[in-house]
């Protein structure tokens, strides 16, 4: 089998996976789109290659080692002009940062054995 996207010559044959097209209307609708190819029919073996997806579309964590293709995944890689837009999403840290920092004196701070850390003062600034 072969990649169904416009000026891709990619094959199963190469080790490279293809993902056959939905079967729910609306996202089938959205990956024939997406795929720039005027006044296409596709059939039902029609399929995208692995390369037409971004990274965040597809499942890394899962327990059986597989990295399979999100249900929801979108292509939007294609080689065409006016491609489809990125859907590459910009995460926020989790991490809460301290505003104003935390100001603690060097004697109040003590290691796990439980000993006074040596004075900040003896370094030069």
């Amino acid at each position: 089998m072969s990649c169904s996207a416009v000026k891709c010559t990619n094959r199963s044959s190469q080790s490279i996976r293809l993902f056959r097209l939905p079967a729910q209307l609306e996202r089938r609708k959205i990956w024939i789109n997406n795929t720039r190819r005027a006044q296409w029919q596709p059939t039902e073996s029609a399929s995208l290659c692995e390369v037409h997806f971004e990274e965040n579309q597809f499942e890394r964590k899962r327990i059986d080692g597989w990295i399979k293709l999100k249900w929801d995944a979108i292509p939007k890689m294609f080689n065409v002009p006016n491609p489809p837009k990125s859907v590459m999403a910009k995460r926020k840290s989790k991490y809460k940062i301290l505003d104003p920092p935390l100001n603690v004196q060097s004697n109040e701070i003590e290691n796990t054995t439980g000993a006074s850390m040596r004075s900040l003062q003896s370094i030069p600034t």
